[in-house]
């Protein structure tokens, strides 16, 4: 789905800022594809904005399937592994 906001987090789950104090976002595109550009290897998390499921959000009508390992809630779904 285009248009889907997408949220970069640190490991542990703490928005990550630009120079001006803003969260680091990117929108998809392609039908679903989005890049984070020029970051440091590390772990990262992404995350869904909440707006993506509201008003005019591309998500509309959608819900998350995502939230705690076992629970129907949450910020994420923990991922094993490391991305480069």
């Amino acid at each position: 789905i285009s248009g889907v906001v997408v949220r970069l987090l640190d490991s542990a789950g703490n928005p990550l800022l630009d120079q001006t104090g803003n969260p680091i976002t990117t929108t998809t595109s392609g039908g679903g594809l989005y890049q984070f550009t020029n970051l440091v290897p590390g772990t990262y998390l992404v995350e869904l904005a909440a707006t993506n499921f509201t008003g005019s959000g591309a998500l509309v009508g959608f819900v998350s399937s995502t939230g705690t390992v076992g629970r129907a809630t949450g910020p994420f779904e923990p991922r094993t592994g490391h991305i480069n």
